[in-house]
């Protein structure tokens, strides 16, 4: 039997991912056009966004498309707000009599945990770490937000602030010494 760290981790687009990518391609977009549409003045217009924003996640997702996972955990995080402020608003008595029914509350409740567990899955699913953040996409990611991509000789002030950025970084522990190391003969030119 194969140890733990002999098997294969799971990449990709598939499992419940896969799922996730179908439903906001084929189911979502229905069933929140349909709840949009009742909102008064606009309801029509906001329905077909979340048509379009819905459609388009799921598409960024099913391509193994980081911006697909970024647009779902908003999507989740907006939609569990939303569900927080209408509670209060119920609670405060701000929520019109016409949407202020326990059947309306139920949607809001049910919408609100499935969003729960969507973003758990986003956050902790072994499959979407190894398939949104591999090593290569997170040091290119880093590299181009610190601005240590390749670059030319720099002299004076642009030398010593660079010296001074590199060390900052490795001492906060956010490039190891092996870059450290390699981005220092870099900056020295050797």
């Amino acid at each position: 039997m194969a140890s733990a760290n002999n098997q294969k981790q799971p990449t990709g687009v598939g499992g419940w991912l896969l799922f996730m990518s179908f439903c906001f391609c084929f189911i979502s977009p229905f069933t929140g056009f349909d709840a949009l549409a009742e909102v008064p003045e606009y309801g029509e217009l906001l329905g077909y966004a979340w048509v379009a924003l819905s459609v388009g996640t799921g598409i960024l997702l099913w391509a193994g498309n980081y911006y697909g996972l970024v647009l779902s955990k908003l999507i989740f995080s907006a939609n569990m707000l939303l569900a927080a402020y209408y509670c209060i608003a119920l609670g405060n008595g701000r929520v019109p009599s016409v949407y202020a029914t326990s059947e309306v509350f139920g949607k809001v409740l049910a919408s609100a945990i499935g969003s729960s567990i969507w973003l758990l899955y986003l956050c902790y699913s072994k499959r979407v770490a190894n398939t949104y953040y591999t090593e290569e996409s997170c040091n290119a990611t880093a590299q181009e937000e610190e601005g240590l991509g390749e670059s030319t000789p720099l002299e004076g002030e642009d030398f010593d602030a660079a010296i001074r950025k590199l060390a900052k970084l490795h001492s906060e522990g956010i490039i190891t010494d092996e870059e450290f190391a390699a981005k220092k003969k870099q900056v020295l030119n050797l």
